[in-house]
C-alpha cells in the first residue's frame, strides 16, 4: 500500500476526483458514486441525485485513505472515503 504520498484535486466542473502520486502521475480518477454504490453504502440516505452531484473538497492521502466531500443536490454534504492506492469507495457518511 502506498502511504501518505498522494494529493487530490477536483475537476473544474466538480464532477471528477483525481488522485495524483508523489511523482505527479495520475493514480486514478473517479466520478461521483454510482446509484448502486450509494444505495449499498448509504442506507440512511438511499435516494439522492448522485448523477448531478459535485465534489466540493478533497483531502490529501492520510493513512492510505482519501476523504472527499460530495454534494448530491439533496441539501446535505457527504464524506466519501476512498482507498488511496486503488480509488475503491469504502464508505459514505453524512458530513456535519
Amino acid at each position: 500500500m502506498i502511504t501518505d504520498e498522494a494529493t487530490t484535486k477536483i475537476s473544474d466542473d466538480g464532477k471528477i476526483l483525481i488522485c495524483i502520486s508523489k511523482d505527479q502521475n495520475v493514480r486514478w480518477k473517479r466520478k461521483g458514486p454510482s446509484i448502486y454504490e450509494w444505495q449499498r453504502l448509504s442506507k440512511k440516505h438511499a435516494s439522492v441525485d448522485v448523477e448531478n452531484g459535485r465534489f466540493q473538497y478533497a483531502g490529501n492521502e492520510l493513512h492510505g485513505k482519501i476523504v472527499a466531500v460530495f454534494t448530491p443536490w439533496c441539501g446535505l454534504d457527504f464524506n466519501l472515503t476512498y482507498l488511496a492506492d486503488s480509488g475503491e469507495l469504502l464508505s459514505i457518511d453524512e458530513a456535519r
